[in-house]
């Protein structure tokens, strides 16, 4: 028996101890245990997900499907898609070491979650250069739509729980 669980994500990262909760549903099952984090989006922590957990990336699924010897409309159209997920990640990458943008430019940089995480990440090497403390981003989603979040300040006081930020 092989027991293949794969988590699925698109635009959001895993959550709520997903991943963990995945592997105990089998742990009990006889057999081998194949777990694959397949992500088509960005991912943003590859360091949170499990060691047991294969990443299967867009990088990797597109390169798959391009030497496959699958032939399909359909299957040629979710190429082209992930093509053109693909030429957007890299146009922001070379956007991000600009100093200067068009308004074209910036409306794509600062409109994408994924622009916006590689803003703050790069924000957060240069402040941790200079001061060296440790700055946090998260990203997520609410109602489908995506958020980013910079963090220069986070404390939990256990005492009132109760957390403070910025």
């Amino acid at each position: 028996e092989i027991h293949l669980v794969f988590e699925d994500k698109r635009d959001t990262s895993h959550h709520s101890n997903q991943l963990e909760r995945h592997m105990k549903s089998i742990e009990k099952e006889n057999g081998d245990k194949i777990f694959i984090y397949f992500k088509i989006g960005n991912i943003y922590n590859e360091k949170d997900i499990p060691k047991e957990y294969i990443i299967l990336d867009r990088k990797i699924f597109l390169s798959f499907l391009k030497n496959s010897n699958l032939n399909s409309d359909v299957l040629k159209m979710y190429i082209d898609y992930l093509e053109e997920l693909q030429e957007k990640e890299e146009k922001i990458l070379s956007l991000i070491e600009k100093n200067e943008f068009t308004e074209a430019e910036e409306k794509e940089l600062f409109g994408s979650q994924y622009g916006c995480y590689k803003i703050m990440e790069k924000i957060c090497q240069e402040l941790e250069k200079i001061n060296k403390e440790k700055y946090g981003i998260s990203i997520g989603t609410s109602f489908g739509r995506p958020w980013t979040n910079f963090t220069v300040f986070s404390e939990w006081n256990p005492e009132i729980n109760l957390w403070r930020g910025i």
